[in-house]
């Protein structure tokens, strides 16, 4: 008998269009490309209110493939309903999509063409490349770009074990994940424990992706080094001008040390030095966002004092009394005076070519300008409340 290759699980809640027509986009694919007998594609709902279980039940008689569906008796919260439709797989391999993506022409057929020659006791996960889209939203923002870009590198081709923690955790979107499943079953149901510890932080499909690379480290990843996943960022009803610094560099800085708190407990040392080393370098990039809003004049804080207080709360002392420092520097210096302070910073613990790494740092915010937000901070988010547990 013919044994599917992939599954393609979708965790939903309450946006019933959106999962249909994202099912129908996928629909399309497969049967253009006849890959009936070789996908699957599986919808685990989180308690849905909307009409979520009669339309899905409207478009099973005439699916392409079997379209599998999964009610939870009560809502789990995102990220367990993640770990739940992984579950619902049976497949070798399983692809974590959102209920509102959109794959480029013909992405799912080459897809399970690497899939169909990639060893899965060899490799861990593969990972296709995307670009993200926003669309206009009520605020005006709109952002195009493009990640998990490897130029000059083939179209597929392979990552170590031990350079995915660094290279390969992506906590933008669930669409670049495709689990081997029987690895990813292994953290599911032997460290089960370590599962939960990424619970709330909304990224679990990247929370997976770490420990199923600090279990297997001698495993590879394959990357699909082509445009296969364009995400559609929607309208999710906050102002991400407003959550800036919550939802991308806090964030991330908050997801590593976690991780690597569990690494060093679990007695992963090397992944546990790689994970700091990471926080570390999103630490800084946090600090020269700060700088590069104030260079590009686009530095305006809304309540300074809720700022430091915020960090005060959620950051070790050493890194508070950095950001602090940093912080002050742009909101009260002119800028002029700050880029003497820097230029005299570089100088002074860079060498000769300090000032040239500063100019190029400079000239490379100048270049970004136009999409720089103004700097502004809520204390009401998710991250914001998260933070105050973490102390990162």
């Amino acid at each position: 008998m013919h044994q599917r290759l992939l599954t393609i699980c979708i965790p939903t809640y309450n946006r019933v269009d959106l999962l249909c027509d994202t099912i129908q986009f996928f629909f399309d694919q497969i049967s253009a490309a006849g890959l009936g007998e070789t996908v699957a594609i599986s919808v685990t709902d989180n308690a849905s209110t909307d009409e979520t279980p009669q339309r899905i039940a409207a478009m099973q008689p005439k699916a392409p493939c079997p379209l599998l569906y999964h009610r939870n008796e009560t809502n789990l919260g995102f990220d367990r309903n993640v770990v739940q439709a992984l579950r619902g797989a049976d497949t070798p391999w399983v692809w974590t999509c959102g209920d509102y993506n959109r794959l480029f022409p013909d992405a799912i057929r080459q897809v399970c063409a690497v899939l169909a020659e990639t060893d899965p006791t060899d490799y861990a996960w593969v990972a296709p490349r995307g670009i993200e889209y926003h669309q206009p939203d009520r605020f005006g923002n709109h952002e195009v770009s493009v990640y998990t870009i490897f130029p000059n590198r083939p179209g597929t081709f392979d990552v170590p074990g031990t350079d995915i923690l660094s290279v390969r955790i992506n906590m933008r979107g669930m669409n670049d994940s495709i689990f081997n499943r029987e690895k990813l079953w292994h953290v599911l149901d032997h460290h089960p424990e370590q599962v939960e510890a990424g619970v709330g932080l909304l990224y679990m499909h990247a929370w997976l992706q770490g420990l199923v690379a600090l279990h297997f480290p001698d495993n590879r990843c394959r990357v699909i080094n082509r445009n296969i996943i364009l995400m559609v960022k929607v309208d999710r009803g906050y102002n991400p001008v407003e959550q800036f610094f919550d939802l991308s560099y806090l964030g991330n800085m908050v997801f590593y040390r976690r991780l690597q708190h569990l690494a060093t407990r679990h007695g992963f040392n090397d992944a546990a030095r790689l994970l700091a080393q990471i926080s570390d370098n999103g630490f800084l990039g946090f600090l020269w966002v700060l700088i590069g809003n104030k260079m590009v004049g686009k530095f305006r804080c809304q309540r300074p004092f809720g700022f430091l207080w915020r960090m005060a709360r959620s950051f070790s002392l050493k890194r508070f009394v950095t950001i602090a420092s940093v912080f002050l520097l742009c909101l009260l210096l002119p800028r002029r005076a700050l880029d003497i302070l820097l230029k005299l910073y570089f100088d002074l613990t860079r060498g000769a070519g300090g000032r040239r790494e500063l100019a190029a740092k400079i000239n490379a915010f100048h270049q970004k300008s136009p999409n720089f937000q103004t700097l502004k901070y809520s204390a009401k988010s998710w991250m914001g409340r998260r933070l105050v547990r973490e102390r990162i």
